[in-house]
C-alpha cells in the first residue's frame, strides 16, 4: 500500500498559521495564495484547530461567522417549529393542527407568545392551589 501524499506542504501550513485567527474572507485570500478553495482552507484550519487545542484548549484558530439574523435582528424561526410550539401548549396532537402551518408567520407567532404566557398563568395557579 503506497503512502498517501499530504494535501498541505509545510510552507503552506505556515502561511496559514501565520495568519491566524481566519474568518471566511481571510481564508478565501489564502486559498487564493496557496492554491486552495476557501472550505479547504477553513477545514484545515479548523483540523489544525483541534490539535492545537489539546495542548491549549483556549487556542482559536478559525472565527465562523455569526448565525443568520432576519431584517428585524431576530433569530429566524420555522413556521413548523411555532406549529409545534402550539401544539405543546394545547396538548393537542400536531396531525389535528394540519394547515395551521399555512397561517401568517406573524399570526403563528402571537399565538404561540399568548399560549405561553397563559400556560405560565396557568402553573402559577396550580401552585398556588
Amino acid at each position: 500500500m503506497s503512502e498517501k501524499a499530504p494535501n498541505y506542504t509545510s510552507e503552506q501550513e505556515a502561511v496559514i498559521l501565520g495568519a491566524v485567527p481566519l474568518d471566511k474572507v481571510k481564508a478565501a485570500e489564502i486559498g487564493l495564495e496557496i492554491g486552495k478553495e476557501t472550505r479547504s482552507v477553513i477545514a484545515k484550519v479548523k483540523r489544525m484547530e483541534a490539535e492545537a487545542q489539546k495542548e491549549d484548549p483556549e487556542a482559536v484558530f478559525y472565527i465562523a461567522q455569526p448565525a443568520y439574523q432576519s431584517k428585524t435582528g431576530e433569530t429566524p424561526i420555522r413556521k413548523a417549529d411555532l406549529v409545534d410550539a402550539v401544539a405543546a401548549f394545547t396538548g393537542l396532537d400536531r396531525a389535528r393542527l394540519s394547515g395551521l402551518d399555512k397561517a401568517p408567520k406573524s399570526a403563528l407567532k402571537a399565538l404561540s407568545e399568548v399560549l405561553a404566557v397563559a400556560a405560565l398563568d396557568f402553573d402559577s395557579d396550580d401552585s398556588e392551589a
